[in-house]
Parts: structure tokens; sequence; C-alpha cells
């Protein structure tokens, strides 16, 4: 999603990637409140994120031809995915340990 918001923006004469930022943000925080309303109404958690994973395939399904096929694809680059290092991969790691500790609370 970011790389095709990175792409579109490229391709635009006006900046674009900062209202993709924030409707990623507003979309964020509206499925979150959606599931936790279909919890709060007592739909259990297995069909609530089905209902979920059904309405972001529906709308994909119209969405997918409205994508650029070629996003992402810069030319002379051999590599869809290249490991973290330095920076990157030690804040990585700080996350995940900061996650992965909280998995017992509440």
């Amino acid at each position: 999603m970011n790389v095709h918001a990175v792409e579109v923006d490229h391709r635009s004469e006006k900046r674009l990637i900062a209202g993709f930022h924030a409707l990623y943000s507003l979309g964020s925080m509206v499925g979150a409140l959606a599931m936790a309303t279909l919890l709060n109404v007592g739909i259990e958690l297995l069909y609530a994120a089905g209902v979920w994973l059904l309405i972001c395939i529906i709308i994909w399904g119209f969405s997918v031809n409205s994508l650029l096929p070629d996003a992402g694809k810069a030319q002379g680059v051999s590599q869809s995915f290249v490991w973290p290092r330095g920076f990157v991969l030690w804040l990585g790691l700080i996350c995940f340990f900061a996650f992965y500790g909280r998995r017992g609370g509440a």
C-alpha cells in the first residue's frame, strides 16, 4: 500500500503522500472502532474477523483494476525484499521484544 501511494505521489503534479497517510490513519481508526463495536454487541471474534475479511475482499475486488500494475518495480532493482540493517534492524528488535513482553498482560 505504501509503495503504491509513493508511486502515485511521484506520478502526480501535486504532493499527495500526506493525504494518503491521513486516510491510512483514519482507516485504521475506523476499522478498530468497527471491530470493537462488533465485539461489544456480542459477535464472536472469529465471525467479526470473517465479516471484515469479506468486506476487505469486496473492496479489493472493486479497486484492483484501478491499481498501477508497475508500482514498486523500479528499473534496475533485482530484489523485492531486502533484510533490514543498522538502525532499522535495532528498532525492529526493540519493538519486537517490547510487544513480546506484553503478551501475558491484559
